[in-house]
């Protein structure tokens, strides 16, 4: 059975649901987000109805910001030279 993770989506006047097989995907759904102020992420729900809220989704995408970061840094700085 595949699992169903819906990331909730705030609009101005809209909330969208969109559905992923997996947790990861959907915080990488939320990361993806085109950063306005448009548009967020709201809460994540899992197949069973556990939650991941705003916050945590923020500290999520923060982390994975701060990683990719780190991961591109190397190679920018070798581009350089």
């Amino acid at each position: 059975m595949e699992e169903n993770w819906k990331l909730y989506r705030v609009q101005p006047r809209s909330l969208m649901s969109f559905s992923y097989p997996s947790r990861e995907d959907a915080l990488l759904g939320a990361y993806n987000l085109d950063g306005s102020w448009r548009e967020s992420a709201l809460y994540i729900e899992g197949p069973t109805g556990e939650r991941i809220e705003q916050p945590e989704i923020n500290r999520w995408c923060r982390d994975r910001f701060e990683q990719l970061k780190i991961i591109q840094a190397p190679s920018f700085v070798r581009h350089l030279e």
